[in-house]
């Protein structure tokens, strides 16, 4: 018998988008879905947050729904760390979105699928939805030692409780293996460098992690989220005309996938988080 997975959605302060995200979980129909909303201290994000809570309260979810706040405000930085270590003190798995994150209906059958499948295997350290485009071939999946953006994932307790607050890791890795002997992972590793200083986000020092730590991130052959978050209220995504806004997703809900046909597009991938790094630089 098929088993589904919990699944968390993190909300701030963009309300627009939340219905359709919880009408597609409630049509997944998870054993048991968790928000997390982090505190603001600013008094309009503060009546945006009373909203989502009270569609929280008035939408009809099919199964029990846990509101997760933590009592101060952690930030972008730290709210991840904070929502994800406290569920996963009840879970093994998770299925993880975002409030502006909106996936395929196939999204979730494909992270049940390969959650099962790599379950066992220490070299995998999550499963990714979004594969910005790179490929719209159904049936398939590919591996990347770098698996930004975080846009609809899923990943494993055993996977996440390895991860530290702290560089060490990375640290010892550019100690260790000053040059990975790739092109594309070497340009990286240098951004990378520069962020440990800057520590500005969650997604970054996972993404160092996981790289660190020789894991791969699985992705789908064709692409299973889009992000609607490039909106001025945006952190990070701030881009309105970006040509990452609003990606093309296979929608087919009649259908069920076996992606069984392993890709080799990992080169191709990077090309594109490149590029994404390059726009995100850009923004305002």
């Amino acid at each position: 018998m098929k088993r589904n997975t919990p699944v968390v959605i993190f909300a701030f302060k963009k309300f627009v988008n939340l219905k359709m995200i919880f009408e597609l979980v409630n049509d997944y129909n998870p054993p048991k879905v968790y928000i997390v909303i982090d505190q603001s201290k600013d008094v309009k994000t503060q009546q945006i947050q009373a909203r989502i809570e009270k569609l929280i309260a008035f939408f009809q979810f099919s199964t029990s729904v846990d509101i997760i706040r933590p009592k101060s405000p952690q930030g972008i930085k730290q709210i991840f760390d904070f929502g994800l270590n406290r569920i996963f003190q009840e879970e093994e798995e998770l299925i993880i979105l975002e409030d502006d994150t909106i996936p395929s209906p196939l999204f979730f059958d494909y992270c049940d699928t390969m959650l099962k499948r790599f379950a066992l295997d220490d070299s995998i350290g999550c499963i990714n939805g979004c594969n910005l485009e790179t490929s719209m071939q159904k049936d398939a999946y590919f591996l990347s030692a770098i698996g930004l953006p975080f846009w609809g994932w899923a990943t494993w307790k055993n996977r996440w409780q390895k991860i530290t607050r702290d560089y060490a890791f990375w640290e010892t890795f550019r100690i260790n293996e000053p040059v990975y002997k790739n092109e594309f992972l070497e340009e990286f590793s240098a951004i990378f460098d520069l962020f440990v200083k800057k520590d500005k986000s969650w997604d970054i020092r996972w993404t160092m992690f996981l790289l660190a730590n020789k894991m791969k991130t699985v992705l789908p052959g064709a692409n299973l989220v889009t992000n609607v978050g490039f909106t001025h209220e945006a952190t990070f995504t701030n881009i309105p005309n970006s040509s990452f806004s609003n990606l093309n997703m296979i929608q087919d809900t009649k259908e069920s996938l076996n992606y069984e046909l392993e890709l080799r597009m990992e080169e191709a991938y990077l090309s594109k988080i490149k590029l994404l790094i390059n726009d995100v630089a850009r923004r305002k």
